[in-house]
């Protein structure tokens, strides 16, 4: 999995041309919703679109799109041939990035998203034969767009789509925009510790669209690899403190490594959810001795020892470790629109 952005700037940086496909207006029923993206290139595909039926449909369009390096493409599919439905369509808008072409909005926008700024991306359909110009909008330059539009081509203008929640169109007699929301990614889960439950819980993070940091002493060749999960010495944990919403999970093999540990990561004011392995007994003799150490009761609060979910009581690693997935899950729902999977091309 990988944020799409970050792969439309790798593949431009290789000078591989690239094509996105975005679904921005679906009327009638769809399990996918009116959301829906797919990224080609000569090497690889990579989308969230769930039903077959759609994806197989938009996968033979773009690569025809793809060499025939068409900047601007709009198809209002019938539902008939993406669902086994006959009511309404699904409206798809593909564009081709040239990669020999200037790509400022690439940087812009990432450099937007790393500032914590909501982004959306502004592609405006050009003539013929020539390239959509594509501009990185802030939120209010976004909000801009959408009232000069209102006051100025009210009878006229047409906008598919949830404006707040997915893609959409902007259409006027003078122009047509593709709007795109990029959502930033959310912040990391941070797994500490090499901890047989700590491996097996990689294992489950690697399936899913959350960014993982795991430190440990050391890695081995065996270990869960994943494209969302970062490798870091645990030498370098106490120079990485976690940022405003995040979850921490500690499963060293030793307790006073543990407390520390535990202690670390209360103290910052940003966590949101801290987990630890242990017994009921570790739980209320590490709890006592963070109070000790000055931990407020406000932070020992977000403390859950033993983590995992209290009704999956198995206690092989796997079992364990799928009951603080779900723990994680329940704290951090992850934002998978901008999250894509590889599909073998």
């Amino acid at each position: 999995m990988f944020h799409w952005l970050s792969q439309i700037s790798t593949q431009l940086s290789l000078d591989e041309p690239v094509l996105i496909a975005v679904v921005c207006d679906v009327n009638g029923a769809s399990p996918d919703g009116d959301r829906g993206m797919l990224v080609l290139t000569n090497e690889l595909i990579a989308t969230n679109i769930i039903n077959d039926k759609r994806r197989d449909l938009i996968i033979g369009d773009a690569k025809k799109l793809l060499d025939e390096k068409k900047h601007w493409t709009e198809v209002a599919y019938p539902l008939g041939e993406v669902l086994s439905t006959a009511n309404g369509y699904c409206r798809v808008v593909y564009q081709f990035f040239d990669a020999t072409a200037n790509h400022v909005w690439v940087h812009d926008a990432q450099t937007l998203i790393r500032a914590g700024d909501n982004v959306w991306l502004a592609f405006s359909r050009g003539p013929a034969n020539s390239n959509s110009t594509i501009k990185a909008l802030t939120e209010d330059e976004y909000a801009s767009l959408h009232s000069q539009h209102e006051a100025t081509d009210t009878a006229d203008a047409q906008i598919a789509g949830d404006v707040m929640s997915g893609a959409n169109l902007l259409r006027s007699s003078k122009e047509e925009i593709l709007l795109l929301p990029v959502g930033a990614p959310a912040n990391p889960v941070t797994v500490v510790g090499r901890h047989r439950v700590a491996i097996e819980t990689i294992r489950l993070l690697c399936l899913l669209p959350l960014s993982v940091i795991w430190f440990a002493e050391k890695f081995i060749e065996s270990d869960p690899k994943g494209p969302l999960v970062t490798r870091r010495s645990m030498f370098k944990l106490a120079n990485e403190p976690p940022a405003t919403g995040s979850v921490v999970i500690i499963m060293s093999n030793d307790h006073q490594q543990d407390l520390q540990l535990c202690k670390q990561a209360l103290l910052q004011p940003g966590l949101i959810f801290a987990g630890c392995i242990g017994s009921a007994r570790k739980a209320a003799l590490l709890k006592e001795q963070l109070r000790v150490n000055g931990i407020p009761q406000s932070q020992l609060e977000k403390l859950h020892i033993p983590v995992g979910l209290p009704e999956i009581t198995g206690k092989h690693p796997s079992v364990i470790a799928a009951s603080v997935v779900a723990q994680i899950l329940a704290v951090c729902q992850p934002v998978c629109d901008d999250q894509l999977t590889f599909i073998e091309y």
